[in-house]
């Protein structure tokens, strides 16, 4: 949430998007969305505004017919909000994010293929949300607690995504038995769904980029197939972040890293196990800070080494600073070369 001035204040929410079935009850949503920004913003009289992914709506119906899992909703006190720290609108900009390609190295030749990171660089956080906020969450296992800056998860998290989502569907239009014509007549009780229809465009491609544009589910397994190309295209490892944020790419590379080299995960572990350079006080600080942070238990010793590998040495506090910079200059000499790009 930023407020432009007093005049132009605004207040962006994240908002999901009911099941069908239970619609109506979430009619009046939307009054309950603009009475907590009138709240949040301090305003109690000024008329507020809404829209979802730029467009404007003025009814519950018009809010649930636009809001998808991932929409940027907006609440302002002006028809036409100043959007100067805002992203632009997802119509306004090239949606499309840039893409690299990076190989990590590997003693085994015929396992090159599976060290491939496919590195997205996003032009806006509105087009990065809408595009990888879903499948994040889902790897994450957390909903969001702030803006969305960075993504990291292995290709293999993002199939098992596509099939939830897919199996879930599935399983509402069967229970609700929803359009029968969309049945196949020699199976009745099995409903044909066409998957890419439940995904944002924004989704598709990445899908598309990881797994092929002409990705589909097996039948009977419900398992993610790629379409047929070189091994070596197919990545293993997706990261992500916005435009110029070097910052953010490396603490997502060393995530990368992390779970593509297990020879550097054993230096990580045996590094925090190790009192003589991790100090009792230090990891039980640091253990605490990122639970606060959102962060699971089990995930504590990848995201301790990424933190340290971005920097700066007092990522988890002053008085830890001298500790942290001789341990991030010993994580950054296993962690290997990181690769250079353009971060304009």
């Amino acid at each position: 949430m930023s407020a432009v001035s007093r005049s132009r204040c605004l207040a962006a929410l994240p908002v999901p998007t009911p099941n069908p079935l239970i619609h109506a009850s979430h009619l009046d949503s939307l009054d309950k969305i603009i009475a907590a920004a009138k709240n949040k913003l301090k305003l109690k009289k000024s008329p507020l505004f809404v829209s979802v992914d730029g467009v404007p709506v003025s009814s519950a119906e018009l809010f649930f017919a636009a809001a998808k899992d991932g929409s940027l909703v907006l609440v302002a006190n002006d028809p036409f909000p100043s959007l100067q720290d805002e992203p632009a609108p997802l119509t306004q900009l090239s949606s499309s994010p840039r893409i690299l390609y990076h190989h990590l190295p590997s003693s085994d030749a015929s396992s090159a293929a599976k060290n491939t990171v496919i590195h997205l660089v996003f032009s806006s956080a509105a087009l990065l949300q809408a595009a990888l906020k879903r499948p994040h969450i889902f790897y994450e296992q957390a909903e969001l607690k702030g803006p969305l800056k960075g993504v990291n998860f292995p290709t293999d998290s993002l199939s098992k995504w596509v099939e939830l989502v897919v199996s879930e569907a599935l399983l509402v239009s069967q229970t609700a038995q929803l359009d029968v014509a969309s049945c196949d007549p020699s199976k009745p009780d099995t409903a044909v769904l066409d998957p890419q229809t439940l995904f944002s465009a924004a989704e598709l491609e990445i899908l598309g980029l990881c797994f092929g544009h002409g990705w589909a589910l097996e039948q009977g397994s419900g398992k993610l197939r790629q379409q047929p190309q070189p091994s070596s295209s197919i990545p293993q490892y997706l990261i992500a972040h916005l435009n110029g944020d070097k910052s953010t790419f490396v603490h997502e590379w060393a995530h990368a890293v992390f779970y593509l080299q297990p020879s550097y995960q054993a230096v990580c572990a045996t590094v925090f196990d190790d009192a003589s350079q991790v100090s009792d006080s230090f990891k039980t600080h640091v253990t605490k800070e990122l639970i606060l942070w959102n962060y699971s238990p089990s995930v504590i010793l990848d995201e301790f080494q990424a933190y340290l590998v971005e920097g700066p040495a007092t990522v988890f506090g002053k008085r830890w600073a001298v500790e942290s910079k001789a341990l991030q200059t010993l994580l950054r000499s296993h962690l290997g070369p990181i690769p250079a790009f353009d971060a304009k």
